[in-house]
């Protein structure tokens, strides 16, 4: 146990020479339930690579496997950034209030008014996500000492049950009284009867407000945060391994093996924002493998001996495909935004005052951007490895393992299918709502017309146009001071006024639209890292005379992954929003992201047929 202890300060003392701070992700990447070169090697290293068997010989292992995570707060962190709150011990949460909550901290608390809420609505969503795994791992290894000497091939995976929680609640401050008046999201105001009561019900319930007859307001159906685990079951990646031990003696071996993996798990969704993984995400694997290991003492009657034992597992995943969901390049978690459908028929007569007409005017239907941002992608990881040092001491029958595991993948490269040209951010024409008034009237006749106004800089947190007020200027946030390219607003040459009928509303002129170029490929690309130390104690029933040899054992394992560094998109591809531009996309964008924090134990029992 003194042992078990001074590995896992270890560990812990590495952590904090990498930890850095890290902000969002929209994908939560764990680590393989099937890449675990510690789980393979322990408890069978006198069964396997044997040195002069002059026959072929036949290993067989089962081990059941149960894994939690733990520091739930760095998952939340890596799923929320800088938006969460108290993110230590306690349980973190986010702060959702509306436009007309008095005092509101705009630096970190969501825009409810993106969500189909009163603008005086306010609530705190709490998180405390967690990862269970139950597997039953299956290995099979085979000597071909009869054809070559130190030829071998093995052949494992699990059968794997895992189970994803977001650990999702909600508290509701204050439900809020007070509709939408009009030309915030139609023309004539949007009771409070017809918003919805929570969060929880637009994020999860796929639930949208009712503003009008004429105006649609789509429910969330990507990234969607379930408020209940979620689960599945199957068989995660098959690995096949075909080696050849080129230098070994009764003491050593050093050897080499090629590895392929058969991806049988599943594929992101982008259905849920931490939804439940089996496998790698469906990539196929290639690489190569080193094993080594040596004996450091023996005593005299050989019953006791202290030896090292070395894995080294490196593969490229090869480029497939999945559906991820992806912020814009206005900030982390964008795509809970709200976004606007604009049509090129441009009716009402809307101009500016020479008579100048926009390219674009609003069409009346609302959307999330994630539904827009949630595509497929081709993505690929130009190498992993995974890397057991393990140090062995047996007396007798009984053998004890312990040592260290580093896992280290590089940041996955995401490409757009057919180059991002065909998805809905650039087939149809969208653009960000922020708090932009959608309407402006008449000043006699109080005639609506739908006017071009975007927001491109807007963010999760706040629109444009409480950015250009002040507390002496709340009044004027109807005014559309902060839209894209503000120039008042006319309809047939004659000036439109804010819903109070009192002030002049400004347009966008032109507006400016959601193009490939402004989502942030980057902020989905994740990079795994952890570390971890473990035990294991394991029993052989030695009989050489018996054409079989049975063992047993088990172990535990505790994983930490650091925060990873974070780098950022090139500089040709950090423009906010580029208009009408469709089929750019930037090959280099890379965002780094860790793995989940994890404790291990397993039972691992099986039969040497000699």
């Amino acid at each position: 146990m003194r042992i078990f202890k001074r590995l896992i300060f270890f560990t812990f003392f590495l952590h904090s020479f990498v930890y850095a701070e890290q902000n969002s992700t929209p994908f939560f990447s764990a680590r393989s339930q099937n890449e675990d070169s510690t789980r393979w090697l322990v408890g069978w290293t006198h069964q396997v690579n044997r040195w002069c068997a002059k026959h072929k010989y036949y290993t067989f292992a089962i081990t059941p496997v149960y894994s939690q995570s733990f520091n739930s707060g760095d998952i939340a962190q890596s799923l929320f950034g800088s938006d969460l709150i108290d993110p230590g011990f306690n349980t973190p949460y986010i702060t959702i209030s509306g436009s007309a909550v008095a005092g509101r901290y705009t630096v970190n608390q969501w825009l409810a008014d993106y969500f189909g809420l009163p603008p005086d609505f306010q609530s705190n969503v709490f998180f405390k996500p967690s990862i269970k795994n139950c597997m039953l791992d299956f290995n099979f290894y085979v000597g071909f000492d009869d054809w070559a000497e130190g030829a071998y091939v093995n052949i494992f995976g699990p059968l794997v049950y895992t189970r994803w929680n977001l650990g999702m609640s909600e508290k509701v401050i204050s439900p809020g009284v007070l509709g939408y008046p009009a030309g915030y999201f139609n023309a004539t105001g949007v009771p409070r009867s017809n918003l919805l009561n929570s969060f929880t019900e637009f994020i999860t319930e796929e639930k949208a407000p009712t503003i009008d007859g004429v105006t649609t307001f789509i429910p969330l159906q990507s990234s969607k945060m379930a408020n209940h685990p979620l689960h599945k079951i199957g068989f995660a990646d098959l690995q096949v391994v075909g080696g050849y031990n080129f230098i070994q003696g009764e003491d050593y071996h050093i050897g080499g093996n090629l590895r392929l993996v058969v991806p049988t798990g599943t594929r992101p969704k982008g259905e849920f924002l931490f939804e439940p993984i089996i496998g790698n995400g469906h990539f196929f694997e290639a690489g190569l493998g080193l094993s080594t290991h040596g004996i450091i003492w023996r005593d005299i009657d050989c019953m006791q001996e202290i030896a090292f034992y070395l894995e080294v597992w490196v593969t490229h995943l090869f480029s497939t495909r999945q559906r991820r969901a992806f912020d814009l390049k206005v900030g982390d978690n964008s795509r809970y935004m709200l976004a606007l459908n604009m049509t090129d028929l441009i009716s009402g007569g809307l101009s500016d005052s020479t008579g100048d007409t926009p390219n674009f005017q609003f069409d009346g239907i609302f959307n999330p951007v994630a539904n827009l941002t949630t595509m497929p992608a081709w993505v690929s990881v130009p190498w992993q490895a995974d890397i057991t040092l393990l140090f062995n001491f047996t007396h007798h029958d009984l053998e004890f393992d312990c040592g260290f595991n580093y896992w280290l993948r590089q940041p996955e490269r995401i490409k757009a299918v057919k180059y991002g040209c065909a998805n809905p951010v650039t087939v149809q024409s969208w653009a960000l709502k922020g708090d932009a008034q959608m309407f402006g009237f008449t000043d006699v006749t109080h005639i609506p017309v739908a006017l071009s106004a975007t927001q491109s800089n807007a963010s999760i947190h706040e629109g444009e146009n409480v950015l250009e007020s002040n507390s002496s200027l709340a009044a004027q946030v109807n005014l559309n001071l902060g839209v894209d390219n503000p120039t008042p607003a006319y309809a047939d040459a004659i000036e439109l006024f804010n819903s109070n009928f009192t002030e002049p509303i400004n347009t966008s002129l032109q507006p400016v639209l959601l193009a490939n170029k402004s989502i942030a490929h980057c902020r989905s690309s994740t990079q795994g890292l952890s570390y971890a130390a473990f035990v294991n104690l394991n029993y052989v029933w030695n009989d050489e005379s018996c054409w079989y040899t049975p063992y047993l054992g088990g172990g535990c394992k505790i994983e930490i992954a650091p925060d990873g560094p974070e780098s950022t998109c090139p500089s040709v591809c950090t423009a906010n929003s580029i208009p009408n531009s469709l089929c750019g996309f930037c090959d280099e964008d890379i965002r780094l992201q860790v793995n989940a924090s994890q404790w291990t134990i397993w039972l691992k029992g099986g039969v040497r047929f000699n």
